[in-house]
């Protein structure tokens, strides 16, 4: 919810456009978008189902670490994942988020922690749709982004890749099949600054 609350306003998607309403990155206008309204968004725990009528139920898997509050939807009936950032091909982005409301959750431990809940129920679903990147990405990525989560939370200083942003100085580390899983030194334990040489 407070994200969200944080994204509300008319031109929270101007950054896809440039100055003639043309987008940037994908073949659409910003007239394309649903015009805006405010809203009240109403917060949902881990596991709240949404009945969308004829026997669809989407459940809500809270799946934090890319964001807080970052979550995948499970389509029951047609046994359909979708993962949002979590489990994309390319770069899965953890980046420093204390100074939100329950940054503990922006971490690549939280996420590790909600990935192997993923793996777990993966009867649950056969297909895995991302945001962005190629689909139907299967339990292989979960895998192999669990493992390089588990590479950086044993030895945070492990990485393949550094690099200085505006934001400060990242780090990444290989995910096989994959791009890197990209972190902080304040990104990686929930209650702790990581020590990275």
């Amino acid at each position: 919810v407070p994200g969200l609350m944080e994204k509300m306003n008319p031109d929270v998607w101007d950054y896809l456009f440039d100055e003639n309403g043309e987008g940037i990155w994908y073949d659409m206008k910003g007239s394309d978008l649903i015009p805006y309204a405010p809203y009240s968004p109403v917060g949902v725990s881990d596991g709240h189902t949404f009945e969308l009528g004829d026997g669809h139920i989407v459940e809500l898997i809270h799946l934090p670490g890319h964001t807080p509050g970052h979550c995948a939807f499970l389509d029951r009936k047609n046994k359909i994942l979708f993962s949002g950032d979590s489990c994309c091909v390319g770069d899965i982005i953890v980046p420093d988020q204390r100074e939100k409301p329950y940054g503990e959750y922006g971490t690549v431990e939280a996420m590790a922690d909600s990935m192997k809940k993923l793996l777990d129920r993966a009867g649950k679903y056969d297909s895995l749709f991302p945001s962005h990147g190629p689909v139907e990405t299967g339990t292989v990525m979960i895998k192999n982004a669990i493992g390089a989560m588990e590479k950086v939370l044993e030895n945070p200083s492990c990485y393949d890749m550094k690099r200085d942003t505006p934001r400060g100085t990242e780090y990444g580390k290989m995910i096989v099949q994959s791009g890197y899983l990209r972190y902080t030194p304040e990104s990686v334990y929930r209650d702790k600054t990581a020590e990275i040489k």
